[in-house]
């Protein structure tokens, strides 16, 4: 929000400066046709709608600047200076136009991009869930039908303990194959200690957000981050914790979208207390029922239309397995609030 008041600021300074020298100079000179770079400027960090404005003011001062210089008087009418002003009203209306199309364009883009990633997020997971399912199920089926054997051996009359001991002794084997491959499993989702370092949580929340710029931009989301006085160091996987951050902030900018209100402020705030950093992701969105406060942490639960519920899951893994926790909680009058605690770290930073 703040590039985007930046942006503006600038826009109405130079636009100012532009209807003023248009003014004081000769009808004959296309000043106004100056505008045209102030809508270019608009449409780098501005939407469809901004640079809407911006043009229509273009327009608007264009106008007003011949019509201080001749009042539209037939006396004063002046061919040159009049085409002029046709040309350049032309020109900030084809760039106007121009620029709106190039901001839909790319919204259509990243819309389509990030539908691509969920499919082929999608496929990973059915992918993922077809490998385990069948890793496991190997080895369970092999122990069940060993059991069955040793069940037939002990039923006989009389009966085979050779054949059932053997039987039996599969049926472990069966089950130590089972066992290896959840703790495989398991390997892959615990953070290893070569991958940790000590870092700032407020200057990560700083590059999380800057990550994530176009996307607050684009949905007009104000945002307020006030960072602990003293450094809170903490001690983990920086990606992994981005990650998480990530997922949180992206879950409030949807909520707060998807709500229609125009009353869209995500807050961050840190502190450290008690040996644990807390950092609490706040939205002004519908909020969440008391039922499904704890369920929205849990795999593939899901209120959305289209998600598919692992976002949310995900971060509880990465919380938890750098010895954390995250909950939510009813943020007033309305919203949510996501409450994420990590360990401080007992080493001083290093340099990245």
């Amino acid at each position: 929000m703040a590039k985007r008041r930046s942006v503006w600021f600038l826009f109405c300074a130079a636009a100012v400066a532009i209807f003023i020298l248009d003014a004081i100079t000769s009808v004959d000179i296309p000043i106004s046709v100056l505008y045209v770079t102030l809508i270019m400027i608009v449409m780098r960090s501005g939407t469809a709608r901004d640079i809407l404005i911006a043009g229509m003011t273009c327009c608007f001062l264009t106008i007003v600047s011949y019509w201080k210089g001749t009042g539209f008087n037939l006396t004063k009418f002046n061919e040159a200076g009049l085409t002029d002003v046709f040309i350049s009203l032309f020109a900030i209306a084809s760039v106007t136009y121009l620029s709106i199309k190039v901001v839909q364009s790319e919204s259509s883009m990243r819309k389509a991009r990030d539908q691509a990633a969920r499919t082929m997020l999608n496929v990973s997971i059915n992918e993922l869930a077809t490998s385990v399912v069948h890793e496991i199920n190997q080895p369970i089926g092999a122990a069940a039908i060993n059991v069955a054997a040793a069940r037939r051996w002990l039923d006989m009359n009389p009966a085979n303990f050779r054949e059932a001991r053997a039987a039996i002794d599969a049926a472990g084997r069966n089950t130590e194959h089972a066992e290896r491959v959840i703790q495989g499993l398991r390997r892959l989702s615990t953070v290893s200690s070569t991958d940790r370092n000590v870092f700032d949580i407020a200057d990560l929340i700083r590059e999380t957000l800057a990550l994530l710029s176009d996307e607050i931009e684009q949905r007009r989301i104000r945002v307020s981050a006030r960072f602990s006085s003293n450094s809170v160091l903490v001690d983990g996987d920086r990606t992994l914790i981005q990650q998480l951050l990530i997922n949180v902030i992206n879950n409030a900018i949807e909520a707060m979208s998807h709500d229609g209100s125009e009353n869209r402020d995500l807050t961050i705030l840190t502190d450290a207390a008690e040996g644990s950093a807390s950092i609490e992701i706040q939205d002004t969105g519908p909020g969440i029922s008391s039922e499904h406060l704890e369920q929205i942490f849990d795999p593939f639960y899901t209120t959305k239309a289209r998600g598919l519920g692992i976002g949310l899951a995900i971060s509880r893994s990465i919380a938890l397995s750098h010895g954390g926790s995250i909950k939510a909680s009813h943020n007033k009058p309305t919203g949510t609030i996501i409450t994420i605690r990590l360990p401080l770290s007992a080493r001083p930073s290093q340099p990245r």
